[in-house]
């Protein structure tokens, strides 16, 4: 079971990373409701999942009272903010004229900070 959660885990969080990045990348007319609307719930479905799955597998693990942990969470609670934010320019309350430096960054502050969870969980430093 655990060997399961740890793939739908990792699967999840995949999905929602890749998700993210393609609904920074839309832009801000011309896409139909029906895609947005397609891309916000394949966001939703793979936080969920991610949370429930990593949350569950860090109880298993008896590791909430390791370092390296509360790191990846503060980790994980930052990309959260950013699908938060990402969902809100979806629905139009975010968009800016034109695309500002936060959108051009925003995939390569995912990456780094998927790195960072990533790093955090295999060498487990602290």
């Amino acid at each position: 079971m655990y060997e399961l959660l740890k793939v739908l885990h990792i699967t999840s969080v995949i999905v929602w990373m890749g998700s993210m990045i393609l609904a920074a990348a839309l832009p801000p007319a011309g896409v139909s409701e029906k895609s947005v609307a397609a891309v916000r719930l394949i966001m939703n479905i793979g936080i969920s999942v991610a949370w429930i799955a990593g949350l569950y597998l860090a109880q298993q693990g008896g590791w909430f009272s390791d370092g390296w942990l509360h790191a990846k969470l503060a980790i994980a609670t930052l990309l959260a903010g950013l699908h938060g934010v990402i969902v809100s320019r979806l629905r139009g309350r975010a968009y800016a004229s034109g695309e500002g430096f936060m959108w051009v960054s925003l995939p390569w502050l995912m990456m780094v900070t998927v790195f960072a969870a990533s790093y955090l969980v295999i060498v487990k430093p602290f």
